[in-house]
């Protein structure tokens, strides 16, 4: 069964400019809630394990665009492979949209960095936010369950992307990056942007005063082994059990 948890978080950001989008402030929302897609129910959200990328640590700045159909992404080096199980990301709602984001269904994907070969990606059900993700507010978004779809990362060189298949009430959606990275590593100065009002897709660097900024984009993944690497580890453990005998 898949899941989605909102996390909303505070944090103020600088002056940093990219190809025409500048980041904006963004206010906290004060709420922390799973969602499930399946059911609808709420309940409160537990931290993963077994993660191999986590950059949700601390936000300091956001993109965005009146491009609805924008791609957002970055370069992720993880500590390993795997199935993916869980995936973490954010949405902003712009300080200068027309009004609050009601709900919105998200695309994630996953490429391999060497050759931009797909390796696979799901879209989300229809995720509503409580009471409307207010103007110059973040939120990210948690979904859970998903090792049935049989995602397997097979390197640890990745690009991962976003984007919003469907949503009511914005009029200008982002990201936020920030750091310091929790596990794994990432360019620390560029993210992948495919949007009209930016330019052609590609890895745009971000500057502040000319000086590269740190730009790594809000994302976790969390895996589980490959059905060859499980029954592997299953064989481990019984030649394990025999040894003992």
């Amino acid at each position: 069964m898949k899941t989605v948890t909102a996390v909303c978080a505070l944090f103020a950001c600088a002056g940093f400019a990219l190809g025409g989008l500048t980041s904006e402030s963004v206010l906290d929302c004060g709420k922390t809630y799973t969602i499930d897609m399946a059911t609808g129910g709420v309940s409160q959200d537990a931290r993963f394990v077994g993660t191999i990328y986590d950059n949700t640590n601390t936000a300091s700045g956001a993109f965005s665009s009146t491009d609805l159909g924008a791609t957002w992404g970055d370069q992720l080096g993880t500590l390993g492979t795997g199935t993916v199980d869980a995936v973490e990301f954010s949405v902003f709602n712009s300080g200068s949209s027309a009004g609050a984001l009601a709900n919105a269904s998200f695309n994630i994907s996953f490429f391999r960095a060497s050759d931009s070969s797909f390796i696979g990606g799901f879209n989300t059900n229809t995720v509503t936010f409580t009471g409307g993700l207010a103007q110059g507010f973040f939120t990210t978004v948690n979904v859970t369950g998903l090792a049935g779809l049989g995602i397997n990362l097979d390197t640890t060189d990745i690009i991962m992307t976003q984007s919003v298949i469907a949503q009511t009430g914005s009029t200008r959606l982002g990201f936020v990056f920030g750091g310091p990275l929790l596990a794994g590593t990432t360019s620390p100065d560029s993210v992948y942007l495919d949007a009209t009002t930016v330019g052609a897709p590609g890895f745009y660097t971000l500057t502040s005063g000319g000086l590269p900024t740190v730009a790594n984009a809000f994302y976790s993944i969390t895996t589980v082994p490959t059905p060859a690497s499980a029954a592997l580890l299953g064989l481990g453990g019984l030649v394990a059990a025999r040894r003992r005998r």
